[in-house]
């Protein structure tokens, strides 16, 4: 899949065509249809709901990942920002860290700032 405009120096890349109209139907539909724990910013959990689960774990979207990261991706939170022109706020630059662990392992390694 090498069908995208990749800005590796901004961090970020567009892929085209890697989910087709009907797949974005039905995701919505599942979306739609969730009982997921729904607030008015978003929904939080969203593996729970099947369509967003198959979609995390296609292999298209695993391949991007791992184009990127170099290894084998393992998609573990979904979450889903209900921003639209009517409900929008600003969100300052941040970068989530949580990672689902087993146990705390200290490192020198791995840590604040790293």
């Amino acid at each position: 899949m090498k069908d995208y405009f990749a800005r590796d120096d901004k961090g970020y890349g567009i892929f085209s065509n890697v989910l087709s109209i009907k797949e974005c139907d039905d995701i919505l539909v599942g979306l739609q249809n969730s009982e997921s724990n729904t607030v008015s910013a978003g929904s939080r959990g969203l593996f729970e709901n099947d369509a967003v689960n198959s979609i995390a774990k296609d292999k298209r979207l695993i391949s991007i990942a791992k184009e990127f990261l170099g290894a084998d991706p393992i998609p573990f939170k979904a979450t889903l920002f209900n921003k639209t022109a009517g409900s929008n706020w600003l969100v300052v630059w941040h970068q989530d860290r949580v990672l689902p662990i087993k146990q705390k392992v200290d490192s020198p390694d791995w840590g604040r700032g790293q």
